[in-house]
Parts: C-alpha cells; sequence; structure tokens
C-alpha cells in the first residue's frame, strides 16, 4: 500500500509541475522538496527491511568492515566513521543515502525535463517497472554507484567533464559495480560523435 500511494502522490505532484520550468538551485528545492521528502522518507526510515540491514546497523555498533576500504568503497567506509565519531545513531546511515539517492533521482529527473522527457512518465516507470525503490533498502552500496550512472553519462553527453568526473568518483568510491558502466564510456564516446 505504501508504494502505491508514494507512486501517486509523486505522479500525480510530477504531472502538475512538469510545465514548470526551474531556473535555479532553490527553484529545485522548493518545487521538488515535497516529492524528494515522500520518496525519500521510506527509504530514510526503514526498519529491518532487508537482508543487509542488521549488518549496516551492526557495522555502526562494531567494527566497520575492511573490505570496504579494501574495496575502494571509501564514501561508505568513511561516512560510517563518520557517523560513530558524531553519534548520529545507527538509523542514520539510512537517512544519509536516502537524502544522496533522492537528491540523485530528481536531479536527473530535472536534467530529463530539460531535454523534453516527462518527468512523471519517468518517475512512473522507473518506480514501477524497474525494482530500484525496493532494492535501495536492501543494497545502499551498489544502488548509490547506479542511481549515479545516468548522470554520469549525461554530463559525458553535455561535455561537463567535471560533473562527469565527480559522479564517476561517487560511483567507483560507493561499489565496484561502477566500473561496468565506465566500460561503456568508449562506446557512448563514439555513438556520440558518429551521430553528429
Amino acid at each position: 500500500m505504501y508504494y502505491l500511494v508514494v507512486l501517486l502522490l509523486i505522479g500525480s505532484y510530477l504531472y502538475i509541475v512538469d510545465k514548470v520550468y526551474i531556473k535555479s538551485k532553490i527553484e529545485f528545492l522548493i518545487i521538488y522538496f515535497a516529492p524528494m521528502f515522500i520518496y525519500g522518507m521510506g527509504l530514510a526510515l526503514q526498519y529491518e527491511v532487508g537482508t543487509d540491514y542488521s549488518s549496516y546497523v551492526n557495522y555502526y555498533f562494531g567494527d566497520i568492515p575492511m573490505r570496504f576500504y579494501h574495496n575502494n568503497e571509501f564514501i561508505f567506509y568513511y561516512l560510517f566513521k563518520f557517523i560513530q565519531y558524531t553519534n548520529l545513531g545507527s538509523q542514520s546511515i539510512f537517512v544519509i543515502v536516502s537524502i544522496i539517492n533522492t537528491s540523485l533521482l530528481f536531479i536527473l529527473l530535472n536534467k530529463l525535463k530539460g531535454y523534453g522527457f516527462k518527468s512523471w512518465l519517468v518517475f512512473v516507470l522507473f518506480f514501477s517497472v524497474s525494482t530500484a525503490y525496493h532494492n535501495q533498502m536492501n543494497v545502499l552500496r551498489q544502488y548509490l554507484a547506479v542511481m549515479v550512472v545516468p548522470l554520469y553519462f549525461m554530463f559525458l553527453y553535455e561535455k561537463k567533464y567535471f560533473k562527469m568526473l565527480i559522479t564517476s568518483l561517487i560511483g567507483v568510491f560507493s561499489h565496484k559495480i561502477f566500473i561496468v558502466a565506465l566500460l561503456f564510456t568508449p562506446v557512448v564516446v563514439l555513438f556520440k560523435d558518429k551521430n553528429r
């Protein structure tokens, strides 16, 4: 029931604001705050959802696995260090990752809207066809890397190389699955150059 409510509320809201042209970051936050809040709450406030939930809670109370560090998953390694140091609580890992993933999704929706896509339709398809929303509750590190892939390729297409570099660093330092996206970079570059 929760998923249906999120789908209907955000899909309807995006349909209504789809024609609004966003000129600044402040306008972006004002227009997208409500749907971002609704979308992110389910991810942030999850409790005992997924097989990894208890592992992440245990990392907060115990030792952070060195495999994060050795696998170059520095974002999560240092995020856990920060959360432990500041005593934010075990649930804060889910809140922080939810804010990041939700922000990435709505930045993507806004960018796609600039290319003529209907943001509400992209959201409805993303939410109802893909399993990304559900899986974000289970495989935090992987989905953080997955969520930056579309932005990485959009920045490549737009020749915004600094932003492309930032998204690739977020992806690579979240999870090694992002390397698959990097392998497709030459193909995208060749395709883009061929279609000029």
